[in-house]
């Protein structure tokens, strides 16, 4: 989870950095689609649960009277979950989410709102929801929740991943 934020906030820096100044107000959009490196999701004990993702970023920059007003970032995620030691054991997962940024606090506070991450059992229904609402502020660099609402099983960078573990044994 922590690995999924910093890669969005580089990707989000990148963008703006790179986005040429805009005269009118109608609003920038570009579109990314990348694939991460699988990474580790959690230590099962027995076995490790890795992630293999692949994403697809839209970026809308709007202006006011040729200034920057807000960013707005949409994410759509498509993967799976799988078990390190037998990757024949694999659950698939997703995401889509949004994010926003104002002018006057860019990357300092943003909200973010959707489905965050899902990971699907085979025979229908899911083991594992994180969905809901987050308004995050940054604080010597990291990530500090100032308010939320729905299920985050993951605490936003810590998870209790035991149903995935069960899964996937």
């Amino acid at each position: 989870m922590r690995r999924r934020f910093v890669v969005v906030v580089a990707l989000v820096i990148t963008g703006l950095v790179a986005a040429p100044a805009a005269l009118a107000d109608k609003p920038e959009i570009s579109r990314e689609e990348f694939t991460p490196p699988d990474g580790l999701l959690t230590d099962c004990g027995d076995f490790e649960i890795w992630g293999h993702e692949d994403w697809d970023l839209t970026t809308k920059t709007f202006f006011k009277q040729g200034e920057l007003d807000r960013v707005h970032f949409h994410l759509d995620i498509d993967g799976f979950v799988y078990n390190m030691e037998e990757p024949d054991k694999s659950l698939d997962s997703m995401a889509h989410y949004s994010f926003v940024t104002y002018a006057e606090e860019l990357f300092e506070v943003w909200t973010q709102h959707g489905l965050f991450y899902r990971i699907y059992l085979p025979q229908g229904g899911h083991v594992l929801i994180d969905a809901g609402h987050f308004v995050v502020q940054l604080v010597d660099g990291l990530p500090v929740i100032l308010w939320q609402a729905g299920p985050h099983p993951f605490e936003f960078v810590e998870g209790d991943f035991d149903a995935v573990c069960e899964a996937l044994a």
